[in-house]
């Protein structure tokens, strides 16, 4: 191989190649604590893919340079920005929850919309493709492309449907996160700083939300979290395409995909039953001992 070649394949490939789901296996694990995103499904995709960091262009900005994770579906690779990383007894794995730990917040679920997002091309292109008894595969490589070719000529249709696939998977996350913490902020828990309110506005929130009756996440109003798991668009080489358009016998196979495969919740009621189920539940009790005539502090961590 000349010089030339050498400082080629320098640059572009990415370093330390794995395939191994443990490298994700924190990852995931934390995914399914936090976010009720059943882990066995994504670790069974990343059982059978790459794991890299970036090459040097990447590094540099010229390749993928504004994204926190990328696929490339000839190499079954995943390639994350070195800061979503760790190195664990002489190799890199995915940060958990706690490692994307960043001064007062947390950082997890900003990464967790990429890696997801990524993970998913994976799954297409290795288990939906690849499936011939898979109900979501007619659509998704048969009539969602047919609908992309129809309403945006302009677009790759097997690219845009290789997106949307990404982008719901990126939502989901945004959508549990963002939910998760409009419930704990209603019962006087800041989620991304992982505290407590003070002690008056956790007194006004007992007495408004009757904790004192039964200590429990209550639900006000129910909702359709699978509604909101879809994104209303998508862009393809700088143009944007209106996927809210799409149909919905169209997109219903997408989520029941995602929801057979990860056990999503579909509603803030069964999100919340799972909260009174989960490691939440302990932080509420913490944050609201004072009710068993125990004393908190201002700013108690939980």
């Amino acid at each position: 191989m000349n010089k030339f070649l050498i400082i080629l394949s320098l640059l572009i490939g990415s370093s330390s190649l794995y395939a191994n789901e443990e490298d994700f296996r924190d990852f995931g694990y934390d995914l399914e604590k936090r976010l009720f995103i059943k882990a066995d499904h994504l670790l069974e995709v990343t059982d059978k893919i790459f794991l890299a960091r970036p090459s040097l262009l990447e590094k540099w900005g010229v390749l993928n340079g504004d994204a926190e994770a990328s696929y490339n579906g000839w190499t079954n690779t995943i390639v994350l920005k070195e800061k979503n990383l760790i190195e664990d007894q002489g190799r890199f794995r995915v940060r958990s929850y706690k490692e994307f730990q960043d001064g007062k917040t947390n950082l997890f679920g900003f990464a967790a919309n990429s890696i997801f997002h990524e993970v998913s091309h994976a799954d297409f292109d290795i288990f939906i493709e690849n499936s011939s008894h898979n109900t979501a595969k007619d659509f998704l490589v048969n009539r969602i492309p047919k609908w992309f070719k129809r309403n945006y000529p302009n677009v790759n249709k097997k690219t845009a449907t290789q997106e949307l696939f990404g982008y719901t998977a990126g939502q989901i996350v945004q959508t549990l996160n963002m939910e998760i913490e409009s419930i704990h902020l209603a019962h006087g828990l800041a989620y991304q700083e992982e505290r407590c309110f003070n002690r008056n506005a956790l007194e006004k929130i007992a007495k408004r939300l009757d904790l004192k009756t039964k200590l429990e996440f209550k639900l006000h109003g129910d909702k359709d979290l699978s509604r909101e798991f879809l994104p209303r668009s998508i862009y393809i080489t700088g143009e944007e395409v209106k996927t809210s358009d799409m149909p919905a016998f169209l997109t219903r196979p997408i989520l029941s995909y995602f929801s057979l495969k990860y056990e999503l919740p579909l509603s803030r009621a069964e999100l919340i039953k799972r909260m009174n189920s989960s490691s939440y539940l302990d932080k509420l009790e913490k944050c609201y001992s004072f009710l068993n005539k125990k004393i908190i502090s201002k700013d108690l961590d939980y």
